[in-house]
């Protein structure tokens, strides 16, 4: 880096807001430093505690950043190294001022008043004016892809594509980002545009159609009521040419029948003489038909006479004809008998030949008795495991309802009584409300927010266990369903509007694995300890969920806040050595590292915030409550894990009692079939002896005369 008195022979590559100088006082771990970065490419190495994070931390604080977003003190006096009343940091921007020259910001920070002041060209000023200065410079400590803090890297990698591309255009160029938010406003709109023009071009396409059809329909009436009028002229038309017409043939024959009429007259007076001529004629005609009467009647008695004979001839022989066609008719019912005896014969020997070839009903009945007594005794058992699992089932059902009352009964004790939940926001209280209420629509077990389902014996644990957790990760949930994982914050969320983080604990081991000898060290050392996890009462499933995210199981804690000098003796001083590498102690947190690539050795030392989320044990009366609770999950569990038992030895039952119904079925279709076999050989063996008696009897009955 440069010396102070060669600053100047860099100055022409430095860009315009380019940082020349940072001096820190009393800054975190440092007591006195100053670093001068180069032009280019600046790179700062060093074991972990070394204060490499510091020096970005004072950048960042310098240049108007907020101390909150950094994620590593809540307040501007724990940047003041321990035992300092007050410190500051400096920093020189290159040609930031006016007419190009240097500007200096200085930020003094005082532990008494817990406040800031920054000083721009040592002139008072604020931070928001410092703020206008470096957006002025396009600096932006707040943006993660310009200024990322060692304790924001876990922030930076949960951003999505959108926000980190959002967050790389305002890095680039901040006028890009408003460009790029003003290109996706339009391309909504021209969106929107074009689908109303879509819209619009569908109705126009559809009122054309309309129109043309219309058009047609206009069309055709008009062409069928001009055709109904041409129907009317020539129907108007046909009346009068058929009046005419008749008109015309009335006086033809009013002509005609003048005419006829007198010829009609010149006849009669012609046929006069004959009318005379012919009544004589008349008179001898009648009397030849009186005498021609009388010879009919004595030919019709002759020639009845005649047909009696006839018909008495005809009589006898049809009597003749139908004997010996009833002899021809015997002869064929004799030869329909004897066909009709062979077929019954021969069809009952068959029936005996297949009756022979089925097994006998006692074997049959044997069988069937003995499967029917093995189908009672695996229905006896089936029946024994469904009454055992309705009375699991019955069990069960009372231990989820004693689980719901005594929830209502410790949650309208906590209700009174103002207890942790609401620590955590309103947003939980809302939240663990709704999992009581649709707790059935999920399939495994659902704790949380941790801060609620943990328990301390003390205040000073309270804080070890909400700095080692910490105050995000104690308001997560857990789940113990991979789907219940999934599901649960997308239910909340549309249901409650609020977000949450949840957590799936899907197996649970209760083995504690510890390569430290800590009650050796305390032996040693004198300094009472034990281990984080052992100084927490909460369910397996929250305590597994603790030593998953947060490792507590590793960390060791005193029991009250011991001498420095002690605290010195028990940690780790060496890779494999003895000691613990983690500590809790009073208002510190002690932590020791060591160089993936060498044995270099770093600590590190952190003041302990306040617990906000945990408290001391509740009373006696809600513990009670969440211990009747805990009871009644831990039978529930070991009733699942039974029902499953039974459940499966059931099933394990299917298919002998299967096999069973099957084989009966079979044997009773066989003794059917035997029974059908020997029902038919009856009927064949009646018919065939009807058969032979009815062709006796009808033989006797016939004669031939």
């Amino acid at each position: 880096m440069p010396s102070r008195n060669n600053e100047n022979q860099f100055a022409g590559t430095y860009r315009r807001g380019a940082i020349i100088r940072i001096q820190m006082h009393n800054f975190l771990t440092y007591t006195d430093a100053e670093v001068r970065p180069g032009a280019k490419l600046n790179i700062v190495v060093g074991p972990n505690g070394t204060g490499k994070s510091s020096v970005v931390c004072a950048i960042c604080l310098c240049l108007g950043g907020s101390h909150k977003s950094l994620d590593r003190a809540e307040k501007y006096k724990d940047f003041v190294k321990k035992g300092a009343n007050s410190g500051y940091v400096e920093v020189d921007l290159h040609e930031a001022g006016r007419n190009d020259s240097t500007l200096t910001i200085r930020m003094d920070i005082s532990v008494d008043s817990n406040n800031a002041h920054w000083k721009v060209n040592g002139m008072q000023s604020s931070r928001k004016k410092v703020n206008d200065l470096m957006r002025d410079l396009a600096i932006q400590v707040d943006n993660l892809c310009c200024f990322l803090a060692q304790d924001r890297v876990v922030k930076f990698a949960s951003l999505d594509s959108i926000k980190l591309l959002q967050e790389t255009e305002k890095a680039v160029n901040p006028q890009l980002h408003s460009w790029h938010m003003k290109l996706i406003e339009q391309k909504k709109a021209e969106k929107k545009l074009t689908t109303q023009t879509e819209e619009l071009e569908k109705s126009l396409t559809s009122f054309t159609q309309q129109k043309e059809c219309l058009e047609q329909d206009v069309k055709r009436m008009r062409d069928r009521d001009q055709i109904k009028e041409k129907i009317d002229t020539l129907q108007k038309k046909a009346l009068w040419l058929k009046y005419g017409n008749l008109r015309e043939a009335s006086k033809a024959i009013k002509v005609r029948y003048k005419a006829a009429a007198n010829d009609l007259q010149k006849i009669e007076e012609e046929l006069a003489p004959l009318k005379k001529a012919k009544e004589a004629a008349q008179a001898h005609f009648d009397k030849l038909k009186r005498e021609e009467l009388n010879l009919a009647k004595s030919e019709k008695a002759v020639n009845a006479e005649k047909r009696k004979v006839l018909d008495n001839i005809e009589a006898q022989q049809n009597r003749i004809d139908n004997a010996w066609g009833e002899v021809d008719e015997i002869e064929r019912e004799v030869s329909q008998l004897e066909e009709k005896r062979e077929k019954l014969q021969q069809e009952i020997r068959t029936t005996e030949d297949y009756l022979k070839e089925l097994p006998e009903e006692k074997e049959i009945n044997a069988n069937l008795k003995n499967i029917l007594e093995e189908q009672r005794e695996l229905n006896r058992k089936r029946r024994k495991f469904n009454n055992e699992k309705e009375d699991i089932n019955r069990e069960m059902y009372n231990l989820r309802a004693k689980i719901t009352s005594a929830t209502q009964r410790m949650q309208q004790e906590r209700s009174n009584k103002q207890t942790s939940l609401a620590r955590g926001g309103k947003k939980h209280v809302e939240i663990k409300q709704w999992i009581e209420r649709n707790r059935h629509k999920f399939k495994g077990e659902i704790l949380g927010p941790l801060y609620n389902e943990i328990k301390v014996s003390n205040p000073l644990h309270a804080k070890y266990v909400e700095n080692a957790v910490g105050k995000a990760r104690l308001q997560y949930y857990l789940v113990d369903n991979k789907e219940d994982w999934s599901t649960l914050p997308q239910q909340i969320r549309s249901n409650t509007g609020q977000k949450v983080t949840v957590a799936s604990v899907t197996r649970i081991d209760d083995r504690t694995a510890r390569h430290i000898d800590l009650k050796g060290l305390q032996d040693e050392s004198g300094v009472s300890m034990q281990w984080l996890d052992q100084v927490i009462d909460a369910d397996r499933l929250v305590m597994q969920g603790l030593k998953d995210i947060a490792r507590v199981h590793k960390i060791a804690v005193t029991q009250e806040e011991v001498a420095r000098d002690k605290v010195e003796k028990v940690m780790q001083k060496k890779r494999g050595g003895p000691g613990v590498p983690h500590l809790f102690n009073g208002n510190d947190r002690l932590r020791v590292t060591f160089s993936s690539y060498s044995d270099d050795v770093s600590s590190s030392e952190t003041l302990l915030k306040k617990a906000e989320l945990l408290q001391e044990e509740e009373d006696d009366q809600i513990a009670q409550y969440q211990l009747e609770i805990k009871e009644c999950r831990s039978k529930l569990r070991k009733l699942e894990s039974k029902k499953h038992e039974v459940e499966q030895q059931n099933e394990k039952l299917n298919k002998p009692i299967k096999e069973g119904a099957i084989q009966t079925r079979d044997l009773r279709a066989s003794m059917k079939k035997i029974k059908a076999v020997k029902n038919k050989l009856t009927i064949l063996r009646r018919q065939l002896a009807q058969l032979e008696h009815d062709g006796d009897g009808e033989m006797k009955k016939r004669r031939i005369y």
